[in-house]
């Protein structure tokens, strides 16, 4: 009988956490519990751990294809301007390589991670899997999946995309995230919700995405555990966090002794001349290894004299170039749909994002109504508004107005 358990933690992990069991792809038990009492129900049994969704973000790293050993070198540089956090403070786990495609990438803080690990080892629970919760909310073709539960949203759109929101932010960014799909804007919205979160659900009326509520008595966790059964494309457990790397550390404290067994076996000569040998092929190897990232990530360059010195003055000059992009996008997009909705007549068509500015398209009833509008834009808050354009065609005027925020 296959027996598989799945934990749901919280936002502490010795705290109490709620899971369920399933046997034989049923639900048999479920409850709440300290990690510790739940040991036993652990025990031969594959073991699934779902961390909170707000504490992993779920990113698609602009990087060419390549094995997942050279990833896990490139993704750090390739993200590092788009998070907070230093990079040696974080922990990069790819995605299930699909095609050529950029690869999907979950970045959670290191500490977040020992501080899981710890409390499931000190309670002698070993699981196999370690993902964010998003990624075991129900995913039905061509739709996108919301779960609602305690005030907080999950919210997948793909196998390995989705993210984590307060339920009273939902609705707006499902519409963002509506409207940067395009064409790919999916057909319906599933909605998970238990008892409280199916009051929440009536926010998403406004959408012009058919919605489908499903809600339950028994809480999220039986869907949840339902998606950790399937196939997960991301797991968290890999690096230096991998079986592997477990194995080598329980290995360590023996190389002590094997190492003696060795010198007793061979001459001293011949194994100091073989490991010099093996660790100059090694070093060259690595060598090798780091001037392919280098060419992987700047192909454009030619000869390579210091591939760690020319990364770190590659990437210096990227940031340089993006420029500052320190205007918050939310920001920008709620100053000006505040203002659009005070005034009659104008109908938003398009926006566009790019390096701090906020670019509208608008259609008009009258063009006497543009310039007002921008005054009203740059007297709301920390906004600059100005028009870029404006013509009138077949008696429809459309107009195109910049926002972006003022500098402290």
């Amino acid at each position: 009988m296959a027996c598989h358990l799945i934990i749901r933690l919280g936002g502490h992990p010795r705290d109490e956490v709620t899971w369920l069991l399933r046997e034989d792809q049923e639900a048999r038990a479920q409850g709440q519990a300290t990690l510790a009492s739940l040991a036993g129900r652990a025990r031969g049994c594959r073991v699934s751990v779902l961390v909170p969704g707000t504490e992993v973000v779920l990113i698609r790293a602009p990087v060419p294809a390549m094995s997942r050993q050279r990833l896990l070198k490139a993704v750090p540089y390739a993200l590092e301007e788009q998070l907070a956090a230093d990079v040696e403070g974080l922990h990069f786990a790819i995605g299930a390589l699909q095609g050529s495609g950029s690869p999907m990438v979950a970045v959670v803080s290191r500490e977040r991670m020992d501080e899981w690990l710890s409390a499931l080892e000190l309670a002698g629970i070993f699981p196999e899997l370690l993902t964010p919760e998003t990624l075991a909310v129900p995913q039905v073709p061509d739709t996108w999946s919301v779960l609602l539960s305690g005030g907080q949203a999950l919210v997948r759109m793909g196998a390995q995309d989705g993210f984590a929101v307060e339920t009273q932010n939902l609705a707006s960014l499902l519409a963002l995230a509506g409207e940067e799909a395009g064409e790919g804007q999916p057909a319906r919205i599933e909605v998970y919700a238990d008892a409280q979160g199916a009051q929440a659900a009536a926010l998403l009326g406004e959408l012009d995405i058919p919605i489908s509520v499903h809600t339950s008595e028994e809480g999220v966790l039986p869907w949840l555990a339902a998606g950790a059964g399937e196939r997960v494309h991301l797991n968290l457990l890999q690096g230096p966090y991998g079986r592997e790397e477990k194995v080598g550390r329980y290995l360590r404290p023996w190389r002590p002794a094997a190492a003696m067994l060795a010198v007793w076996l061979v001459v001293v000569i011949a194994l100091g001349v073989s490991e010099t040998w093996r660790l100059g092929r090694e070093r060259d190897t690595l060598a090798g290894q780091i001037e392919q990232v280098y060419r992987d990530a700047f192909p454009e360059v030619k000869r390579v004299v210091n591939p760690k010195v020319q990364m770190e003055r590659g990437l210096a000059d990227l940031k340089k170039d993006k420029g500052d992009l320190e205007d918050d996008f939310l920001t920008l997009v709620a100053g000006g749909a505040r203002e659009l909705a005070r005034v009659d007549g104008v109908e938003l068509k398009r926006m566009h994002y790019r390096n701090g500015r906020l670019d509208l398209d608008l259609t008009l009833n009258d063009m006497g109504v543009l310039d007002p509008l921008r005054q009203a834009l740059q007297g709301a808050g920390n906004l600059n508004a100005s028009i870029v354009s404006a013509a009138s065609r077949d008696g429809v005027v459309q107009g195109k107005i910049r926002i972006t925020g003022k500098k402290p």
